[in-house]
């Protein structure tokens, strides 16, 4: 991924996510993460960056519009997981480890309706 190729929502990469400190709820490691937007699409950023929303393997999550439910095997994932839309962040490029797949338009769709839920679109 060079920094002149823009990446499409909904492509699922694995992320180095950051320890924060002080530590909080936020999701940290190794861990697959969907693109939700890449700000160069709309103009020249300082730095690259991409907005993207954390997976999660975790089970209690309830289904909603803030947690998006993946089936194993969508995009690459390998297993069963949940998108938490609540921990949107913007993650700097070269926090990327590897690509896992795309998801398509009917998998993408509810993200769309959790984000427009969230942020009163």
């Amino acid at each position: 991924m060079s920094d002149a190729e823009p990446v499409p929502a909904g492509a699922v990469l694995w992320f180095e996510l950051p320890v924060r400190r002080p530590p909080g709820h936020e999701q940290v490691g190794r861990r697959p993460c969907v693109v939700l937007a890449d700000p160069g699409r709309v103009q020249g950023t300082r730095f690259p960056v991409l907005i993207v929303a954390p997976l999660t393997s975790a089970r209690h999550l309830p289904p909603g519009p803030l947690y998006v439910h993946l089936k194993g095997g969508s995009a690459g994932l390998p297993v069963d997981s949940t998108m938490m839309l609540d921990q949107v962040a913007a993650m700097d490029a070269r926090r990327v480890r590897g690509y896992l797949g795309q998801l398509g338009p009917t998998e993408y769709a509810p993200v769309e309706e959790g984000l427009r839920a969230m942020f009163g679109l």
